[in-house]
C-alpha cells in the first residue's frame, strides 16, 4: 500500500501482564496491541494495520564478571 516509506509502530499493554518467577527464570505473558503507520512525506501518520498479541517469553538473567547478562526466548505468540 505505502512501499518504501518510513512506518511507526505503537506497543501498549491491553491488560497486567502475568508474571512466574522461578529459581533461575522469570516468565512473562503480556498481551499487546500493535498499532503500525506510515509516515507521509507531510510527517502525518496514516494507520496501516493493528495486531493483537498475546505471548509468552521466558527470560534468564545471570552476573558473569560483574556483569548483568541474560537471555530471552519468545516461546509462544498468538495474534487476532
Amino acid at each position: 500500500m505505502y512501499p518504501d516509506m518510513l512506518m511507526k509502530l505503537q506497543i501498549s499493554s491491553t491488560s497486567a501482564p502475568l508474571l512466574d518467577i522461578k529459581p533461575g527464570n522469570l516468565t512473562i505473558s503480556p498481551k499487546l496491541d500493535i498499532q503500525a503507520y506510515v509516515i507521509l512525506p507531510n510527517s502525518s501518520l496514516a494507520p496501516a494495520f493493528l495486531l493483537n498479541l498475546t505471548t509468552t517469553a521466558l527470560a534468564k538473567v545471570a552476573v558473569n564478571s560483574g556483569r548483568i547478562v541474560g537471555s530471552l526466548q519468545l516461546s509462544r505468540y498468538v495474534h487476532t
